[in-house]
Formats: structure tokens, sequence, C-alpha cells
């Protein structure tokens, strides 16, 4: 797919029958799909609902501008979505609701790193969110060339399981780049920021669990990190990097470890870093022989030890597995974690309530009582929609019948200002009812079955554009 859509007419491939249209790319070496060319940028291509397998690349989405990829389901494959060409002109890519499943054999625990990726996207103002995604080298990767700018990146409610390597890497970011809500188990690493040239990055409202690792790879001297509200079980080490990571905040975390809780190291002098308001448990004694804090390459045993050192985290606190209502701390890497196992919710009486402090902008809406809980569940607060879901997808609902509700814009063509969501077609019968906020402002040409304007309701049109009703 070479051409081009616009703005208001982009262009739609979609399988009207979800997962029914079946795109095999009989064990190709290359692509299954091929969006875009080489030698110029591709904008404007929707592509929806298919059943994509058996291929080397899934999508090969070359040099795109404006894509969206949405609830498909791409199996058999070395890399899900792949922006192969890097050449600095993609930005505004939307990859969502999508079951993306690789070869990649998981563990693999010889330190090597897998090339595979399940979605793997350059450039500017790309959204990742609400796929499921398991069995590659990496999760979700924004790891192009960074002599290229990359910015504005939005990463969330994603479920991620079984990666040999990052469960999420921004590697290569410059700032305003966000990873929120998503849930990963099963990985080398959970986030790598490796580097962010600047940031301001936010790692928030995260659950980890199982990784061999850290959390949080903060090698190749990252800047400008906010990382906040997070909950972390790991078989190894909680957080650890290489020297040379500055002016980063780290508050309101709940770290579990088999190992040290952190092992931080080589500070860079003049850095700003705040790291306080945690909860850290450690399967370590907490003595001499098992300390379970190495803070710029200084040994604490306790928190009482990393308290008294005045050095850092000066209101952090110890927690017990029993502060959660069903968490325990992986002791093998090689155990597989299911998710359904963990809870990471608080119990009633957890040392972890009203424990955090508050971040203006990020977690107002989270915070339901008091001040902010530490971890990344407040108390009473519902477990997020992880990863896709194909039960009840807009425009695949039986399009017969349409009632206008105005709630998103005035644009006939957006879904959600219908009810039930999805855009009216020849075969509709539509409803403009009275009494309502918004109505709907129609530019081009449209057909439906049947129209009613009830009541007081309105339909604007712009002069010269046609409405067909019926055959």
């Amino acid at each position: 797919m070479d051409a081009s859509g616009t703005e208001l007419e982009p262009i739609v491939i979609r399988s009207t029958n979800l997962h029914g249209a079946i795109i095999d790319g009989g064990n190709t070496s290359t692509a299954v799909i091929t969006i875009g060319v080489y030698n110029d940028s591709t904008r404007y291509v929707i592509l929806d609902g298919f059943d994509i397998r058996n291929g080397h690349w899934g999508i090969d989405a070359q040099n795109t501008q404006y894509l969206t990829v949405q609830n498909n389901r791409i199996t058999d494959v070395d890399f899900g979505i792949y922006n192969r060409r890097e050449n600095g002109w993609e930005h505004d890519q939307y990859i969502t609701n999508n079951e993306i499943i690789g070869r990649t054999a998981w563990p693999q625990t010889n330190g090597e790193i897998p090339s595979e990726r399940g979605v793997d996207i350059r450039g500017n103002r790309n959204v990742v969110s609400y796929n499921t995604i398991s069995d590659f080298g990496d999760g979700i990767s924004t790891d192009g060339s960074p002599y290229q700018t990359s910015y504005a990146l939005d990463i969330h409610h994603n479920d991620i399981n079984r990666v040999v390597d990052d469960l999420i890497e921004i590697d290569g970011t410059v700032s305003n780049s966000r990873v929120y809500k998503n849930r990963g188990y099963n990985g080398r690493m959970g986030v790598s920021v490796a580097p962010v040239f600047g940031g301001p990055a936010y790692i928030f409202r995260n659950e980890f669990y199982n990784l061999e690792a850290s959390a949080i790879k903060m090698n190749r001297k990252p800047a400008g990190l906010i990382i906040v509200n997070n909950s972390i079980a790991s078989y190894n080490r909680g957080l650890t990097s290489d020297s040379g990571w500055q002016n980063t905040i780290f508050k309101n975390n709940a770290v579990l470890s088999g190992q040290y809780v952190m092992e931080e190291y080589g500070l860079v002098a003049g850095s700003e870093d705040y790291w306080n308001y945690n909860g850290y448990k450690s399967l370590r004694s907490g003595t001499a022989a098992g300390p379970w804090f190495k803070w710029d390459n200084i040994r604490y045993n306790n928190i009482a030890a990393l308290i008294s050192s005045g050095i850092t985290e000066a209101q952090s606190i110890g927690v017990e597995i029993s502060d959660f209502i069903d968490v325990y701390i992986p002791t093998s890497y090689a155990t597989e974690g299911i998710p359904s196992d963990q809870d990471f919710h608080l119990t009633a009486s957890s040392v972890l309530i009203d424990a955090g402090v508050a971040f203006d902008n990020i977690l107002d809406l989270d915070v339901l009582t008091g001040s902010p809980d530490i971890g990344v569940y407040e108390l009473g607060q519902s477990t997020p929609n992880y990863g896709h879901d194909f039960s009840n997808i807009c425009e695949r609902i039986d399009l017969s019948n349409r009632t206008w509700n105005g709630m998103h814009s005035e644009a006939w063509y957006h879904p959600e200002n219908w009810t039930p969501c999805g855009v009216p077609t020849k075969e509709t019968t539509v409803s403009i009812p009275g009494n309502l906020f918004r109505y709907p402002f129609v530019n081009v040409d449209i057909e439906v079955m049947n129209f009613f304007l009830l009541g007081n309701g309105e339909l604007n049109i712009i002069e010269g554009v046609m409405i067909k009703i019926g055959e």
C-alpha cells in the first residue's frame, strides 16, 4: 500500500467481519503487509480488523505519518509493527487495540538481546495503547537513531508478557514522553530510558513483575526522569543502572525484590535527584551479610540505615507482602509469573495508604482520599483495562440504526458521536433527537437508508452537499 489519503478522507482498509479477512504471509522473509515506500512519506492510512500472520514483519510501515493500526490480530511474526526505514520522517502513528504475538522464546538468560520487537516505531507524537504483546525480544520500542528527533510519545494501557529484554523502551526520546498504566510481566527490564536527552520523560502507574535485571534501565546517561507510583516485584535487583544518569524524581513507588532493592552508583556531581516516599522490601536479611541498598556505591543494610545516612529517602518506608492483596516476590526468573496470580491492590491496613506525596497534573484524578498511596493502585481503585479487547469494537456492531449523541464533536464521521458507536452507512436508519448540546455538521455528501429529525434536532449542511436517502 503506497497511496496516501487526506485528513478528511483517509484510506481505510477494514475487515468488516472482525478478523474474518486473513492475510497470511506464507512464512515470507519480508513483510506480510507493507505500507509506504522507501523514498517518500505515506500519510493517512487506517488498517483495521485483520488477521495478519506468518512472516518476518507483520506490518512494515515505511516512512508513515498519520497511520492508524487498530483491532488487528498479528501472530507468528518476528516483528509485529515496524518502522524499518527510520529516515526521521515518521510521526503521528496510532497503534491501538491489537493482539501481537511473536516467535521469540522466553526466557533467555544468556544475556543476549534478540532483535525481534512487538511494536517498533520511530518519530514524534506516536501513541501505542491497549495492545496485548508477547514473545518478542522487546515489547514496545521507540529506539531509533539518536540523531533523529523523537518526542511527545504516549505508551499506555498495554499488557506485555514474556519479553526477553525490555518490556518497554523509549530510548532516544528528547522530551514529553509518557509511559503509564501498563502491565508488564516476565522481562529483563521494565522500562528502558537509555538515554533520554533531557526530558521530561514520565513513567507512572505501571505494574511490573518478574524482572531479571531492573525495573528502570537508566543506562547511557539519561536525564530528566519523573518516575512515580509504580509497583515492582523483581526476581533480582529492583533497580540498577550504569553511571551517569541525572536529574531524576523517584517517588511513591513500591519496590519488592529478591536481591538489592536498589544498586545505583556513579551519581553525577550537581545532579538534582529526589528519591523519597517509596516503599521497599527485599528477601535479603537487611544486615551486613545481605544489605538492601547500594547508593552511589555505598551499602546500606536496611531502610533505617539509609534514612539515618541523610543522603536520600528520608520519608521512605519498609513494607511487607501482606500490605498487598496477593503478591509474592518471584524467586526463579525462569518460572513465568501469571498476572492473574498477583494482586497489587492494597489491603485496608496497608502502611502504603496515604504514605506518598502529591504530584500536580499526574495523580490528581487517581487520588481518591487524602494523600496519594504508594504503589500503582490507590486503595479501592479498580484495575485498569490492560491490553486488547475485541468484544465490543466500535463500527463492528450492527449498523442498521444509529442515533446522534454529539458526545465528542460536531463531526458526522466520528464514530463516538453515535449510539451505538459507529458511523452510519447507506444501510442505516439515522435519528437526530432534540435538546442536545451539539449537532452534526456535514461537509461532504452522505447516504443513509432512512433519516429522522426529531423535535428541535438539527443538521448543519454546507452549501452544495447532498444527502441521499434510501435506494
